[in-house]
C-alpha cells in the first residue's frame, strides 16, 4: 500500500466516522480499523517519512501568504496538534504506530485546510469581482444622471446635435471690465460642469460685436471665460476655442431684434 493510498484510506474513514460520532470516539475507532487493515504493517514502519511529508506540507502552505487569511482555524489547529503528537510519539514514546497514525491525521487536516482555503479565496475573488462590477454599473449610472442634471441646470439648449447658448455681454461681464459678474460666474460654472462630466466634449467661445473696433476687447473677454473654465473646472485648453466676429446683423430673441455684444457658446461631443 503506497503512502498516498494510505492517506486517502484514512481520509475516507476519518470523515465517515467523524460525521456520525464525536472526535474522541472517532479517533479510537480509526485506530482500531487501521490496526486491523491489511497492509498496516507497512504504515507502522514509516513514521519518519510521514512526519517529513507533513512537515513539508506545513512549509508549503505557510509560504502561501495570500492563502493565510483564508485558513480555517479548526483544521490548522488540529494539524498542529496531530503533528506535534506524532513527533512526540516518535521521539519520546518510541511508538511508531501512533507516530505514523498522527502524522497521517496531520496530513489529512492540512490537505483539508488547504482545499478549504483555496475555495474561500476563490469565493472572495468572485465577490470582489462582482462588487467591482456592480460599483462600475452604479458609477456609470450616477455619471449619466449627473451629466443629464448638469445639462438641465445649464442654459445650454440642444440644436442639431450640439448644445448652444447666446449670452449678452453685459450680463456676464462688469461694465467696461473683463471681470465676470456673479451671474457670469454662475453661468460658466454650470457650463463648465457639463464639459467636465463629458470628457469627449469641446467648447467654442465666440465673441460677437457689431463694432469692429471692439474686437480686441471682446476677444479678451472670450479668453477670460476660457481661463475661468481652465482654472475653476480644469478644462484643458486643447478642448477650448476662443474667437471673435464683427457682425452688425441684428440678433433675434423671440420676436425682438437686438444688436448687442454677445458671447456665443457651442458645445460638441456630448453623448
Amino acid at each position: 500500500m503506497t503512502g498516498s493510498k494510505k492517506v486517502n484510506t484514512v481520509i475516507i474513514l476519518y470523515k465517515m466516522i467523524e460525521f456520525v460520532v464525536q472526535r474522541r470516539i472517532a479517533t479510537a475507532l480509526i485506530v482500531l480499523i487501521i490496526i486491523s487493515t491489511p497492509g498496516y504493517t507497512e504504515i507502522q514502519y514509516e513514521p519518519e517519512k510521514e512526519i517529513a511529508e507533513a512537515k513539508k506540507y506545513f512549509t508549503m502552505v505557510e509560504k502561501q501568504r495570500d492563502l493565510q487569511p483564508f485558513f480555517p482555524h479548526r483544521q490548522y489547529y488540529n494539524a498542529k496538534v496531530y503533528f506535534d503528537t506524532a513527533k512526540y510519539q516518535l521521539d519520546e514514546e518510541r511508538n511508531n504506530t501512533l507516530a505514523s497514525f498522527y502524522a497521517v491525521l496531520a496530513l489529512v487536516e492540512l490537505k483539508t485546510m488547504h482545499m478549504i482555503a483555496m475555495t474561500r479565496q476563490m469565493e472572495s475573488k468572485k465577490l470582489l469581482y462582482e462588487r467591482d462590477q456592480y460599483k462600475s454599473i452604479a458609477d456609470s449610472g450616477t455619471v449619466r444622471n449627473r451629466r443629464k442634471a448638469a445639462i438641465t441646470g445649464s442654459i445650454l439648449k440642444r440644436h442639431n446635435g450640439r448644445y448652444t447658448c447666446v449670452i449678452p455681454e453685459y450680463i456676464i461681464f462688469k461694465k467696461n471690465s473683463d471681470e465676470l459678474t456673479t451671474a457670469g460666474i454662475d453661468i460658466f460654472n454650470t457650463i463648465g460642469m457639463v464639459i467636465y462630466l463629458n470628457p469627449a466634449s469641446r467648447i467654442s467661445i465666440k465673441g460677437v460685436t457689431g463694432n469692429s473696433s471692439k474686437i480686441p476687447d471682446i476677444l479678451g473677454k472670450t479668453k477670460t471665460i476660457a481661463n475661468f473654465l481652465h482654472k475653476e473646472k480644469r478644462i484643458g485648453t486643447n478642448r477650448m476655442i476662443s474667437s471673435t466676429e464683427a457682425n452688425e446683423k441684428d440678433f433675434s430673441i423671440g420676436t425682438e431684434k437686438n444688436n448687442f455684444d454677445r458671447i456665443e457658446i457651442i458645445v460638441t461631443g456630448i453623448r
